[in-house]
């Protein structure tokens, strides 16, 4: 489940963060106003955060 972090003052920022298998997902978006009235639009990224302390296991790949 998604855990809300602190907003940004401004009320149009918002993260969240998800913890996965070896470290945790940050998540942020961000909303725009149209000064023109053409309504909201956002933008979000995701960026995968390691866990220094997890111990990733090898993995084989195949040659395609």
């Amino acid at each position: 489940m998604w855990q809300k972090l602190n907003d940004i003052k401004n009320g149009h920022t918002e993260s969240a963060l998800l913890e996965v298998p070896g470290g945790w997902i940050v998540r942020t978006v961000v909303t725009y106003y149209s000064s023109t009235g053409g309504g909201t639009s956002c933008s979000v990224a995701q960026t995968f955060v390691s866990d220094p302390k997890h111990e990733w296991e090898d993995l084989e790949i195949e040659n395609l």
